[in-house]
This record gives C-alpha cells, structure tokens and sequence, in this order.
C-alpha cells in the first residue's frame, strides 16, 4: 500500500506543479486543481478504506 500512497503523493505533486504553470484561473489549472483535490481525499481515506477492507477478510490459512 505504501507504492500506491507514493503514487497519490507524486500525482498530487504533479498536479501542483501545473497548476503553478498553467495559473490557477485557467482551464487548465481548474483541471489540475480538481485532480490535486481528488488524490488528496484518495490519500485522507485510504487508512479507513484499508481497515475496512481488512475488517471484510476472514482469516485464511498461513495469513497473518
């Protein structure tokens, strides 16, 4: 989980980063900002997500 947290991470870096070249007021940077916010809620609730997840799973053989 922490490749996919590293990837939300450099995505909404990304999306910061155009959004300081395109300009906040441009199509573009509302765009980027849109995606910026997006993967940051990813970021905020994927600790629940994953206790969630892990609440639904029954104990299997040879898994801790």
């Amino acid at each position: 989980m922490s490749s996919q947290n590293d990837a939300l991470n450099l995505m909404t870096q990304a999306a910061d980063e155009g959004i300081a070249t395109a300009g906040t007021e441009t199509l573009a940077g509302r765009r980027l900002a849109d995606m910026r916010d997006f993967y940051s809620y990813m970021l905020g609730e994927m600790p629940a997500l994953i206790e969630r997840w892990h609440a639904t799973q029954r104990p299997r053989a040879g898994r801790s």
